[in-house]
């Protein structure tokens, strides 16, 4: 039951802002949007000007629309914060059992081999904004690419792990002279633009300290000076308090545009056709497709002689 004290005004400003949210979240059916997806989709649309207080104004009215029911809290995401509820559920042998079972056939019916296997290359997704990594992931995953995300610059935990990865790639993987494509997204601004300079410099540095030769291709692909022109995203100005933002003003100018601005399904594209770009489709559905088929069909004809799925029949 929704509380009196959280019903809201109609023909408000903050009713009104409720109301486009909604509208604005059934174009992106099965993807949570973050409040600052959702505030530079409204300033796209000339609601709000592109200011502080209106971005609070906005935040303070989407609690109220959510706690009102107005808006639906599933349709939100906040990852900059995070929370996991221990289960203190006490499951059966049997429920153990069954749980393992479906596994076994899930693996069985659904056996996939890596889509990159014997490709010429490998390419990595690079994230400056770890708030976007859902609208991310959903393509990443379909695609079989590794998703890096930072918050800020990275850590060095972090470059190790990836040259590491990098590394056995290289040893195990065919061919061998795999070349390994970065495609970086990040902010149109002085942190943003040197946060990939440095991670460059940082794998560069840690392949001479692990003793491998890494053959790879960085692109920068958003947020550029002509998609700000092409889908009018909504500038600042740069923080002058930035060490980096004289040499970025002489180069750019005086503007500033965080990814967040550009449509997640227009992230999501840009994505899908870099990628595929390097992705040779043909050797796929020529070589790696028939083994999967040939190793999915034989999978499934032993889960199915097994007869362990009975116990999933009985439940049934």
């Amino acid at each position: 039951m929704v509380l009196n004290t959280k019903i809201m005004r109609e023909n408000t400003k903050k009713w009104y802002l409720v109301q486009a949210t909604k509208q604005l979240l059934t174009q992106y059916s099965g993807m949570r949007l973050t409040l600052r997806q959702i505030y530079y989709r409204l300033v796209g649309f000339g609601m709000i000007p592109n200011t502080k207080y209106e971005y609070q104004y906005l935040s303070g009215a989407l609690v109220h629309g959510r706690q009102a029911r107005i808006l639906d809290p599933e349709y939100f995401v906040d990852l900059t914060r995070s929370s996991k509820v221990q289960e203190d559920v006490l499951y059966t042998k049997e429920s153990w059992w069954e749980q393992w079972v479906r596994e076994m056939r899930d693996n069985a019916y659904n056996y996939l081999i890596d889509k990159w296997v014997g490709q010429k290359y490998k390419v990595f997704i690079i994230l400056e904004k770890q708030a976007l990594e859902n609208v991310f992931l959903q393509v990443c995953d379909q695609l079989g690419i590794t998703l890096i995300v930072n918050r800020g610059y990275n850590s060095y935990s972090q470059i190790y792990e990836v040259t590491k990865q990098i590394k056995e790639n290289t040893e195990k993987e065919y061919p061998k002279n795999k070349k390994f494509i970065f495609f970086t997204f990040g902010d149109h601004d002085p942190s943003g633009h040197d946060i990939i300079r440095n991670f460059k410099k940082q794998i560069k540095d840690e392949s001479v300290i692990q003793e491998i030769e890494i053959n790879s291709k960085f692109e920068f692909i958003a947020v550029t000076p002509e998609q700000i022109k092409e889908y009018k995203l909504p500038p600042e100005p740069v923080k002058k308090g930035d060490a980096r933002a004289k040499k970025f003003i002489a180069k750019f100018g005086d503007a500033v545009v965080e990814l967040d601005a550009i449509q997640p399904d227009k992230l999501q594209q840009m994505i899908l056709d870099n990628v595929l770009s390097y992705f040779d489709k043909e050797y796929y559905d020529d070589v790696i497709k028939p083994v999967q088929d040939e190793h999915r069909e034989y999978f499934k004809i032993q889960y199915e002689k097994s007869n362990v799925g009975e116990v999933l029949n009985e439940e049934n």
